[in-house]
């Protein structure tokens, strides 16, 4: 199930990614460089750790799964709704690995 698990949260990783492009595109037409920092940050977080499992899985023998073409998209038409995007965002890839830690053990 390991294998399985690190897929479903490489998955979350690719849609984080994407996500977060979009929301630093944004925030960098927005005017608020504070924000686009925090977004740009969670950018590089997550392009760090879809590496991470890219590499484990790879270890694993296992053919890591490609990123989709496209995901859904938040509505985020002002500076608090790319926050809360994000925030909800966050949330979803903590549920995925609440899930990679229930199916797998070991290192």
């Amino acid at each position: 199930m390991t294998v399985e698990a690190l897929q479903t949260a490489l998955g979350a990783e690719h849609a984080a990614l994407y996500v977060y492009g979009v929301l630093g595109a944004r925030t960098s037409e927005s005017g608020n460089p504070a924000l686009f920092a925090e977004v740009t940050g969670a950018y590089a977080a997550h392009r760090a750790q879809r590496d991470v499992l890219t590499r484990r899985l790879l270890d694993e023998g296992a053919e890591p799964t490609p990123a989709s073409p496209t995901y859904e998209l938040p509505t985020t038409p002002t500076p608090v709704g790319v926050a809360r995007a994000a925030a909800d965002l966050e949330a979803g890839c903590a549920e995925t690995y609440a899930y990679v830690v229930a199916n797998t053990a070991g290192d």
